[in-house]
């Protein structure tokens, strides 16, 4: 007889199946993997938790969690197996379908002060700082902090701009309708798909500059990754708050 869990899971996956990855699939398989996450699992919960960190995208995951219950003289575990860990190594956890629930909830902006800044490199003038501790927020993602640098160009000190870049940076946490509205005008004709909030939300800062340039003008350099291009790398640059590029690496 079939256990209440392996049917909901069976139901959950031809739902993601025939509605093709819809939103409302993607979270009803992330409900069930919190669920099952929490608890002490049974080895057919485990089981079942694999399949969906690989619906899901989490193939790291469901390599590491299949290694633990896999029937070592059980041939379809091995074949099994052996496809996991192939997926592991060359897709890790890297590209997952997102929960977009949590990544649309705003981020407070953190309120920095200089005292949390130190010098990270001088070249001839040029100053670079980095964060001790507080986290930028970029596009309502945390950047780590060795991913984060503001450029200050020698003929400008950082001090007195500081005000200047505090405010800069409560732009840059939540320029959605500017991003969006670029994309769409600038990249979509080429993709053939549309940026929107979800696209917005799914968005993965990799790195960030935020400085002032020769001219006194403040500007930003960011990586990212989007759930559009997943194994490309989207360049983007803003001359104070107009968006001056956007590029597609790889």
């Amino acid at each position: 007889m079939m256990s209440p869990i392996l049917k909901q899971y069976i139901e959950a996956a031809t739902n993601f199946r025939k509605s093709n990855a819809s939103e409302e699939s993607i979270h009803y398989l992330y409900d069930m993997l919190y669920d099952l996450e929490k608890k002490d699992k049974t080895s057919e919960e485990k089981r079942i938790l694999v399949d969906i960190y690989t619906l899901l995208g989490f193939h790291l995951s469901a390599y590491e969690l299949f290694n633990e219950v896999a029937d070592s003289k059980n041939n379809k575990d091995i074949s099994k197996l052996y496809t996991l860990e192939s997926k592991a190594k060359s897709h890790k956890n890297t590209f997952i379908l997102k929960d977009l629930r949590k990544l649309k909830k705003k981020k407070s902006v953190p309120e920095f002060s200089l005292s949390d800044f130190e010098l990270s490199d001088d070249d001839n003038g040029n100053k670079s700082y980095v964060s001790k501790s507080v986290k930028a927020l970029i596009f309502n993602k945390e950047v780590n902090n060795e991913d984060f640098d503001i450029f200050i160009y020698k003929t400008f000190d950082f001090a007195q701009n500081f005000e200047r870049l505090k405010a800069y940076l409560h732009f840059l946490a939540d320029a959605k309708s500017e991003l969006i509205a670029f994309y769409n005008e600038k990249i979509a004709p080429f993709t053939n798909v549309t940026a929107d909030a979800n696209w917005y939300a799914s968005l993965e800062v990799y790195a960030a500059t935020v400085g002032v340039d020769i001219h006194g003008k403040l500007f930003a350099e960011i990586e990212m990754g989007d759930m559009i291009d997943q194994d490309h790398i989207l360049n983007i640059e803003f001359s104070d708050k107009n968006i001056s590029l956007l590029g597609i690496d790889g």
